[in-house]
């Protein structure tokens, strides 16, 4: 009975050539009864080290210079980052935990003791990928896991160039080897998914706000009147002509109620080259509607674009002022008075108007009084007296 063929790790072509030169004269057929050999010895070993006394390799699968050269590992990934963000490297880990059952809820490849593995992205145009540890890595090189088992891993340098939901993929390729030649054999693995969320780029984002933050002004004057109207306005510098911005107003909750209208809105984004200023400037006019404190507040908004997602914030101002009632007018001013001095004069003339009315009355009294006396002294006149009786009586 023919001995099995025998798999090995990878070999140098030069050792090759050697191994198979006239200074070893070994015949094919040699070469198979060794390989037999070795995979009796490395059995009997296997049963009866333990499996601290043994290589990584043998400890793993099948033994090298096993009939089955492939074994289950356990596939784990993760960033050097705690997010991905657009446009910053990071480092993506894919690991090989083999030699132990491992997580079930982990995806799960074949391997062998030689293999290559590979990152590419589902949209190719969604990331730059550069590895940054060789393809192909053999399992004697792994390192020993405090949970059981061993670990082999590989990174790749990421950098991520478009937003929102986003897909990597890790192939694993086992490598076999016969003699120090590696076999042509089918691709025995899928692609291994690693779902990610790239964040939108916010550092230029964050600049304009931190600008527009700094630069932010408001004008409302100090002292106000009920029912009159008065200009207030907000400002501030935008440095990047990319983000949309505007300046909204409203009362505060402890804010009189007020009146607002809209005044004059001035362009927020004209064509402003990168890099320079623009001033964002909106005007209004406010009534105040009753006495107290008219507190406004002023809201720069900015919004921007990253990729697919939509970035905004805020940046709120508060500004206050006292409503007074308003001053009284000329006639409130001189009103008082001439209501009093009125009332004076009213009362002065009635007054006299009863003195006038006394005097007539007394007048009209005295002048009956003089009547009666001067018709009580007619009547004297003509009445005859004793003796002028008796003296016409005596004729």
């Amino acid at each position: 009975m023919a001995a099995e063929e025998v798999y090995d790790e990878p070999q140098h072509p030069k050792r090759i050539a050697h191994e198979e030169g006239a200074m070893y004269g070994e015949s094919a057929r040699r070469k198979s009864l060794r390989g037999g050999l070795v995979v009796t010895f490395a059995t009997l070993v296997a049963m009866f080290l333990p499996t601290s006394a043994m290589s990584l390799n043998q400890a793993t699968y099948p033994l090298r210079g096993s009939p089955n050269p492939f074994a289950i590992a356990r596939v784990a990934s993760g960033w050097s980052e705690p997010e991905v963000v657009q446009f910053e490297p990071v480092t993506f880990y894919a690991t090989l935990i083999y030699g132990v059952e491992g997580d079930p809820t982990l995806p799960s490849v074949e391997i062998a003791y030689s293999n290559a593995a590979t990152l590419t992205a589902e949209n190719p145009a969604a990331f730059v990928i550069s590895p940054g540890d060789p393809v192909t890595k053999t399992l004697d090189t792994g390192t020993v896991r405090p949970e059981g088992g061993y670990e082999l891993t590989w990174a790749w340098d990421v950098t991520a160039r478009e937003v929102g939901p986003q897909k990597l993929l890790i192939h694993f390729v086992p490598e076999v080897f016969v003699d120090g030649v590696r076999l042509d054999v089918p691709d025995r693995n899928d692609d291994v998914a690693v779902d990610v969320r790239v964040h939108p780029q916010l550092l230029e984002f964050q600049k304009v706000v931190e600008s527009a933050d700094a630069g932010m002004e408001t004008d409302v004057p100090d002292d106000m009147t009920v029912g009159q109207d008065y200009e207030v306005s907000a400002s501030f510098p935008l440095t990047d002509a990319d983000v949309d911005a505007d300046i909204d107003i409203a009362e505060a909750e402890n804010s009189v109620e007020v009146t607002i209208r809209e005044a004059k809105a001035e362009a927020a984004l004209a064509s402003v080259a990168l890099g320079t200023d623009a001033v964002v400037t909106r005007r209004w006019v406010v009534t105040p509607n009753a006495t107290g404190q008219v507190s406004l507040v002023f809201t720069a908004r900015l919004r921007g674009e990253a990729g697919e997602e939509t970035i905004e914030d805020t940046v709120e101002r508060t500004n206050a002022a006292l409503a007074e009632a308003p001053p009284p007018s000329v006639w409130d001013v001189i009103g008082t008075p001439v209501t009093v001095i009125g009332g004076i004069l009213a009362a002065l003339v009635a007054a006299l108007g009863l003195v006038v009315g006394i005097r007539k009355l007394l007048a009209g009294r005295a002048d009956e009084d003089e009547d009666s006396a001067g018709d009580k002294a007619e009547r004297k006149e003509k009445a005859p007296t004793p003796a002028r009786g008796a003296k016409d009586a005596g004729r």
